[in-house]
């Protein structure tokens, strides 16, 4: 409720886009700290494969 009246659903919209917004910048970390664990990830098996493969 803003000011206690009901709130009209422009502004329903509106909030919860601005909610949506303000957690952009904490997605986009999260998905920044994915990207750099699969990459580690990418690596510790290209490297596993490697080995594999010199060991044949």
């Amino acid at each position: 409720m803003i000011m206690g009246r009901p709130i009209s659903r422009p502004e329903l919209a509106d909030e919860r886009l601005r909610m949506r917004v303000r957690n952009l910048p904490t997605q986009l970390e999260r998905a920044r700290a994915r990207v750099r664990q699969l990459e580690q990830q990418a690596r510790e098996w290209k490297l596993h494969d490697l080995i594999q493969e010199r060991a044949q």
